[in-house]
């Protein structure tokens, strides 16, 4: 059984509103399964959610963000590049190096 594993890292700029003040926060976006999981740090607050059906990534951050502290917003949301990850061959059979 075959199954896909997709990170993609990023920042969430501008965060601003209540105990957060102006601020900059790590953003890590994981799907798995057919979920989408969002964990977000802003000045070591740790956010923890999933992506709902029909909700953007954006919208689930700002979802989180508000979350925690009502009212608060961000001004920009910056993911890197996606790293995908296979699960369905051994580690070990999966590299074969010529001597």
């Amino acid at each position: 059984m075959q199954s896909t594993s997709t990170k993609r890292c990023g920042t969430v700029t501008g965060v601003s509103g209540g105990k957060f003040g102006a601020t900059t926060g790590s953003v890590h976006v994981r799907s798995y399964k057919n979920n989408v999981y969002i964990y977000i740090n802003i000045n070591g607050t740790p956010l923890r959610g999933h992506q709902r059906k029909e909700e953007t990534i954006e919208a689930a951050v700002q979802r989180l963000i508000e979350s925690e502290e009502p009212g608060a917003k961000f001004e920009r949301l910056e993911l890197g590049s996606e790293t995908v990850r296979r699960r369905d061959v051994p580690a070990a059979a999966a590299v074969s190096m010529p001597r």
